[in-house]
């Protein structure tokens, strides 16, 4: 499970990651599955949207990254992650 870094438009640096990637965002304790978004232009970012159905995702989140990076289990920095497939096609997300 890789961590996911940003330039300061918000774009992925890893080239497989672009708008539509489903991912997990890392703050604390709590993990949330979200969706980053295409910025217009020169704005600043990323733009992560959570799934709707986040807190039902929750549980499964979190136990992936506390099995694959906890270290990222921080109050120092967020993270964001890739997501495991097995979550990221039960997320769902408004249009």
């Amino acid at each position: 499970m890789r961590i996911i870094e940003f330039d300061g438009h918000g774009r992925a640096k890893a080239p497989d990651i672009g708008p539509g990637a489903v991912l997990l965002l890392v703050q604390g304790a709590a993990v949330h599955v979200v969706r980053l978004e295409a910025l217009a232009g020169d704005d600043f970012g990323p733009c992560l949207t959570t799934a709707i159905d986040d807190d039902d995702l929750a549980q499964a989140a979190t136990r992936a990254v506390r099995d694959a990076r906890p270290e990222c289990f921080t109050e120092e920095r967020d993270f964001v992650l890739e997501c495991p497939r097995e979550i990221a096609t039960r997320a769902v997300f408004e249009d």
